[in-house]
């Protein structure tokens, strides 16, 4: 953990997580739904994400209440275009924000 200010005046602690696996995204996302995951969803999460643990619950979130991640018996799958959600590109723009020209 490193401590950063986070434009606030108290330092706030900052915890940086590692890259989430393909094994980790899979226990994640089933773990969440409560039911296996077709390969191919699990596949477009991992890659998305990039095993970004919260863009992991931004993507999946945006697909179920989208109807793209849909429940059949005993499973999820996509049904239909996948699209981000309006929160995951709020939460990259305000990231984007954040950094220098440079960086972006």
């Amino acid at each position: 953990m490193r401590s950063c200010r986070c434009g606030r005046t108290t330092p706030r602690r900052r915890l940086e997580l590692r890259e989430l696996s393909s094994d980790n995204v899979r226990a994640l996302v089933e773990t969440v739904l409560g039911d296996p995951v077709e390969e191919a969803a699990l596949d477009w999460i991992a890659e998305v994400s990039r095993g970004n643990a919260l863009y992991v619950r931004e993507l999946v979130r945006g697909a179920v209440e989208a109807g793209v991640l849909v429940r059949s018996p005993g499973f999820w799958r996509l049904d239909g275009r996948i699209t981000a959600s309006p929160s995951l590109v709020d939460l990259i723009v305000q990231r984007m924000e954040g950094l220098t020209a440079e960086h972006r």
